[in-house]
């Protein structure tokens, strides 16, 4: 499932079904705690600033567009701490990443973009 230099990110490849693009599933046991579900927008070109999570983790589904998403790990003691991993995310190859809490992150748009974010809450 992962081959990532950091160990807790996980990606998902999703398929269109039915019409249907199926962004989260039980079966997929990625979430302890549910926070919030929003769609963001970004133009082309645009960089986000670089955010970090203490306690929540997101996952992120690309639903039109591409673009890159950039993880460094933060977590003291973590086996890939300050390792960097760059992740290209496109609607040609739809798919879900984990962005667990401790990681520094940052998403640049290739062209216009909308993305599917799930949050955790942090109790």
């Amino acid at each position: 499932m992962n081959k990532y230099r950091i160990s807790d990110i996980a990606v998902f490849d999703r398929i269109w079904k039915d019409g249907r693009l199926v962004v989260l599933s039980e079966s997929d046991h990625l979430l302890r705690r549910f926070g919030q579900v929003c769609v963001q927008r970004f133009n082309a070109g645009e960089t986000t600033k670089e955010a970090l999570n203490i306690s929540e983790d997101e996952i992120w589904t690309l639903i039109s567009g591409s673009g890159k998403l950039r993880l460094e790990d933060m977590r003291d003691g973590s086996p890939s701490f300050k390792e960097i991993v760059e992740i290209k995310m496109s609607e040609e190859h739809p798919g879900s990443i984990l962005i667990p809490f401790g990681l520094k992150f940052s998403f640049i748009a290739e062209t216009d973009v909308e993305i599917i974010q799930v949050r955790t809450h942090q109790e």
